[in-house]
């Protein structure tokens, strides 16, 4: 039983490697081959889901920010965001209550209260 215990925690901290396993493989074996990683670099092909011209994403970005600002602007003006309003010029967003059940609190509390006051340094 000790081995097998030994056994599964070198699997689980990644000391311990499985040939064809899916969860338990090699690091390495989750990146491009060094050769694939040398062809995509010389030709400037970085695969990543966003474009990797900066001046472009940056607009990109922008654009989709001013959207934002402008879908939000329209909410506040038809009073459809909960807890939010605007008075006297003043942006005011009341606070954010509990969506727990009180029975949910109370268990927290004395979960919380059986719990061991330990310092940090400790």
């Amino acid at each position: 039983m000790s081995a097998l215990s030994e056994f599964r925690d070198g699997l689980r901290s990644g000391d311990i490697l499985v040939s064809g396993s899916h969860q338990y493989q090699d690091f390495e074996d989750y990146l491009l081959p060094a050769k694939q990683w040398q062809e995509i670099g010389e030709h400037h092909q970085i695969l990543v889901a966003i474009t990797t011209e900066y001046t472009t994403y940056l607009k990109q970005r922008s654009t989709l920010l001013f959207e934002k600002f402008d879908h939000f602007s329209y909410l506040i003006a038809k009073t459809e965001l909960p807890g939010v309003v605007i008075e006297k010029g003043k942006l005011i967003i009341s606070a954010v209550t509990s969506n727990l059940p009180d029975g949910a609190i109370q268990f927290r509390d004395r979960v919380y209260g059986l719990l061991l006051r330990i310092k940090l340094t400790d």
